[in-house]
């Protein structure tokens, strides 16, 4: 008991800087909570340039689809 009261007793002066660094830890912990949410709605945000490129290819137009469907159609009864 008598080593324990004095080990308690030797920690008494630390307590000051304790209380400074569960602060300011508590702080970084709020700043890296802050900068995680405001990365975390840039990265689910459409307007975001660098979340997207550009597709290569063309756009078919109507004939080249419906050619497309054909020939899918076709393909699909060969399978049946």
């Amino acid at each position: 008991v008598v080593r324990s009261v004095t080990v308690t007793r030797n920690l008494l002066p630390q307590i000051p800087l304790l209380d400074s660094s569960i602060a300011s830890l508590q702080e970084q912990l709020l700043h890296a909570r802050e900068t995680a949410q405001v990365l975390s709605t840039q990265l689910e945000s459409p307007g975001n340039k660098a979340r997207w490129r550009r597709l290569e290819g063309k756009i078919p137009d109507k004939e080249e689809l419906v050619a497309k469907i054909n020939q899918l159609e076709e393909r699909l009864a060969d399978k049946k």
